[in-house]
């Protein structure tokens, strides 16, 4: 009979932190087909380290255990450029660098950010995201394409898209710390919050503090930088060490049945 020196709750806390792999795994292949999805990255800690002690004196004979368990210590979001790949909408733009364009939910009257430059315009002549927020100037008014402006969506300059008056210009936000940024619950994972610790900068496109690294391109949208083979080794690995862990817990299972069945 093998030992049932084995601690159950420490492979069910690991079977779960694998769980938690697979998902995130999944996310980002499901992310993969988003227009400028980022892909959540995902960081392993161990659990507690085991010490072996001298019988009787309580000195350690030197022998560390390694952890018994793994746990999800982070995750980051990995904010490495996307493709930029060709469209033939005038209205969708695409960010080379670093920044988010500036939108609006108008439900709630606050601004959100995204890489996600599908944009369209409606009918009263707004420039929208697919989900229906409004693009926003660095004025902070709601981006249009009006007929008083004397232009017309397909001859307005691409770097000139959302004018509605002179000095009204895309907004595009750069942070300072991006890690500090997170995904909107309402939205989904092409949006993301500021919050106190992710202050946005806001810069008009051309402004010559963006424009040495950033380049706004029309016409273009970027793509999702998931890299879907990494993500498919991923997969397979935690579903071969979910695997491993469960035959582990059965035979933990069986060999509990055993003891208590000479007991008896």
């Amino acid at each position: 009979m093998g030992s049932i020196d084995v601690n159950p709750y420490a492979l069910m806390f690991s079977m779960k932190t694998v769980n938690r792999w697979t998902d995130n795994v999944n996310a980002n292949l499901l992310g993969s087909a988003k227009t400028a999805y980022k892909s959540m990255d995902i960081y392993f800690g161990g659990g507690l380290n085991t010490v072996t002690y001298r019988p009787g004196t309580n000195e350690r004979l030197g022998i560390n255990g390694a952890e018994n368990s793994i746990n999800v210590d982070h995750t980051t979001i990995s904010f490495k450029q996307g493709d930029i790949v060709q469209s033939t909408i005038k209205t969708h733009l695409a960010i080379q660098g670093e920044g988010f364009f500036v939108v609006e939910d108008a439900s709630t009257g606050n601004r959100l950010f995204t890489r996600n430059g599908e944009f369209h315009v409606d009918t009263n002549g707004f420039v929208r995201t697919q989900e229906g927020l409004f693009v926003l100037n660095t004025d902070n008014t709601r981006a249009k394409v009006s007929s008083a402006d004397g232009e017309s969506i397909d001859s307005l300059d691409p770097f000139h898209l959302p004018v509605i008056a002179a000095g009204s210009k895309l907004a595009i936000a750069t942070f300072a710390d991006l890690q500090a940024l997170k995904f909107n619950n309402k939205f989904g994972s092409q949006y993301y919050d500021s919050s106190t610790y992710a202050i946005p900068t806001i810069l008009d496109y051309d402004d010559n503090a963006l424009s040495a690294s950033t380049t706004i391109y029309s016409k273009k949208l970027e793509a999702s930088n998931v890299n879907t083979a990494k993500q498919i080794t991923e997969l397979s690995v935690s579903k071969n060490l979910f695997e491993a862990l469960t035959k582990q817990f059965l035979v933990y299972l069986n060999n509990v049945d055993t003891a208590l069945s000479m007991i008896r």
